[in-house]
This record gives structure tokens, sequence and C-alpha cells, in this order.
């Protein structure tokens, strides 16, 4: 689709591909299929799997999934999105069913094969020291990169006293504006403790400060 004319012909094959080793920072390759292409025509890939293509040997997280590109030297990894529905239209991309795009167009005289690989998603927390919210759009709330990945995280912020002012039973998304307890009331600019439970293990795994400003 939005590619050039030209000939191409596809074949899948239902094995692991000779020789295939992972590109850096791919931690797996399929082992169960593959495409070929032959061909000078460009545009758009997307690939499709079902339940046969066992996506779970790979990873046990969609968002990890990587569409790969065999240039026939070495695989590279082919910047793509998660389509949000298979191809059939009919249904929600899962582990089942489900298909990736390529966010470019292609030219696929550049490649030999193609199939899909999965990377390690990060999952190391990334906390915020400060932020300001005074309303500009720019730092307004506290964030916490990664979080999204823990959606178990219990978070607890503290001020000089001991006295909670916000407290996350899970599924935080970086929204707290620094209002007490999540009232319309804003905190001082002052120094805030925050304690997070990542793994909601009874285990507090990040403790620090941060720091409100106006």
């Amino acid at each position: 689709e939005q590619g050039t004319a030209g000939e191409l012909t596809a074949a899948f094959e239902y094995s692991g591909f000779p020789g295939s080793t992972s590109p850096p920072g791919v931690e797996r390759v399929s082992n169960r299929f593959y495409w070929t292409t032959q061909g000078d025509k460009s545009g758009r890939l997307s690939l499709s799997w079902n339940s046969f293509s066992e996506l779970n040997s790979l990873t046990d997280e969609l968002a990890a999934l990587v569409m790969l590109g065999h240039t026939g030297t070495e695989w590279e990894v082919i910047p793509a999105k998660l389509a949000p529905f298979a191809l059939d239209g009919a249904s929600p991309s899962s582990f089942n069913q489900g298909a990736i795009s390529s966010l470019d167009v292609l030219n696929f005289s550049r490649y030999t094969a193609f199939t899909l690989g999965a990377v390690s998603l990060a999952t190391n927390l990334n906390i915020s020291e400060g932020f300001s919210p005074n309303g500009d759009g720019i730092n307004d709330r506290w964030y916490i990169e990664n979080i999204e990945r823990s959606p178990q995280a219990r978070i607890w912020v503290y001020n000089r006293w001991g006295e909670e002012v916000f407290y996350s039973p899970g599924n935080y998304n970086n929204n707290w504006d620094g209002t007490y307890k999540n009232n319309t009331t804003k905190l001082p600019a002052a120094s805030y403790l925050y304690r997070i439970d990542q793994d909601n293990n009874g285990s507090i795994e990040h403790e620090g400060w941060i720091y409100i400003s106006y």
C-alpha cells in the first residue's frame, strides 16, 4: 500500500530462518516462522499472526513486539507499530490474532525475509526529582518514567512532618499536580519524601525526595 509499482513475490515459511541471530537490542527472533520476499516494489508492510505463531514464545507483552527485516547478512529492526485490529478488522490484536505495520514505505529489494522479534521492555523507574505545577503546561505533573510497566505499584508522598500528602494505590498515570491528597488545594513549595512499593509486595524499592516549586 502507498508504494510504487513493481514486481514482488512473497512466501510464508513455517520454520525458523536459517542461521538467525538476534540484532542488538532484540532479545528474541521468532524461530517459528518468517516471510521471504523477492522484487523491487516499495510499500508499507503489515505482518499478521494467529495462534499457530506461538507469540508467547517470544514475549509476554504485545508492546515488546518488533518487525524485523533480513538484509541478506543480518536482521535489522524496521520501525513499526502494533495494529489496533487484526488484518480482518474484526478483532483487536492479541496473542491469538493480530498485525503489526511498518511506519514507513519500505524498498523490498533491500530485504530477503521478514519476521517478528521481541525487545526487553524497560521496567526500571526514572523518578523525576521535581516539578512545578503552576499551570504553564511545562513540567506541571510528577513524572515517573516506566511506571506504566508496574501497574500494581503503590506510591506515597509525605511532607517534612511525616504527614501523607499523596497516595496512589496503583495504576499511577503521571497526573499528580501537587494537590493535597488529590483535592484542589495546592501544596506549598517544599521538598517532599516519596516511597514506592513497585511490586506491591510490602517492600519499598524506591525512596527519595522531590521538590515542588512554582
